[in-house]
Formats: structure tokens, C-alpha cells, sequence
């Protein structure tokens, strides 16, 4: 394993970070208006538990919404982009989309989670807005599955 110099991770996570959170500026307003929190949890000191470098660029969306039946339900997403520390070894960005449905004070009757990676370059010629838009959707298919009783 040959580890990348340390100032060129830097620099290649915090150009990659520039582009990702243009993206997610581009989408907040549309996000905010239905309902959607986003939490920064990157980390983007390159300091890590361990002696590695460990660059991290993570955002966490989540909606919330309730019933009269006090039914709830909670999409979450989390897109999260970690800058390789080897030589050679590509990124992908990590989507992860969790739905879950419960009655208040109690578990969940209903929880999935679907994980996917991305290729880095397929995200940038898209675009982010366009990748949490299909996301959402995503989304959206696995809480109807869960009201059709299709617990796949």
C-alpha cells in the first residue's frame, strides 16, 4: 500500500468538497421548503482516530412527517465522500437512504436501508441537486412500499 503525501489529499478533498457543497447550497432552499433538514458531519481537518489521515465529507438529510394515527415517518440520506488515502485507489460517494415507519414511544414496524456508491465523476456530471432529487425519490418508492405491506 503506497499512501498518498499528505498535502496532496488535502488539497484534492477540499476541491472536491468545494464542488460537492456548491451542490448542496444550490439544492437547500428547494430542501428547506419540504420539510428537509441538512447536517454537516464532515470532517475536514484530516485528523483522525488513528495516525492516518482521515478526510470526510458527509451531509445528513432527514424529513420527518406524522399522521392523525400518529404513524411516523423518517427518511433519512446521507451522502458521504471519503478522500482515499492510497495511491491509485479511486472514491465513490456513498448514498445511504433509510426509511422508517413507527407509532410514537414505540420501535419501528417498518425499517429499510438501501446503500449505493457512486462513481465521483458520475456525481459531478450530473450534479448534487440532481442526485439528492433522486434520492428523495428513492426514498419516497420505499415509504409507499411500506404502506402497500411490501416489507422487501
Amino acid at each position: 500500500m503506497q499512501r498518498r503525501p499528505d498535502i496532496n489529499m488535502a488539497r484534492t478533498f477540499l476541491d472536491t468538497c468545494r464542488v460537492l457543497d456548491a451542490g448542496v447550497r444550490a439544492a437547500r432552499a428547494t430542501l428547506y421548503a419540504q420539510g428537509i433538514r441538512l447536517e454537516d458531519h464532515s470532517n475536514r481537518s484530516g485528523w483522525g482516530p488513528s495516525d492516518d489521515p482521515y478526510y470526510l465529507w458527509a451531509i445528513k438529510l432527514e424529513r420527518r412527517s406524522s399522521d392523525q394515527n400518529e404513524v411516523n415517518r423518517v427518511d433519512v440520506i446521507w451522502l458521504r465522500y471519503r478522500e482515499p488515502v492510497e495511491v491509485d485507489i479511486t472514491s465513490d460517494l456513498e448514498i445511504e437512504i433509510r426509511v422508517e415507519r413507527f407509532y410514537t414511544g414505540r420501535e419501528a414496524h417498518f425499517q429499510r436501508t438501501e446503500t449505493k456508491q457512486l462513481p465521483l465523476e458520475v456525481i459531478l456530471q450530473q450534479s448534487v441537486p440532481t442526485v439528492i432529487r433522486d434520492c428523495l425519490t428513492q426514498a419516497r418508492h420505499m415509504q409507499r412500499d411500506a404502506e402497500a405491506g411490501r416489507h422487501v
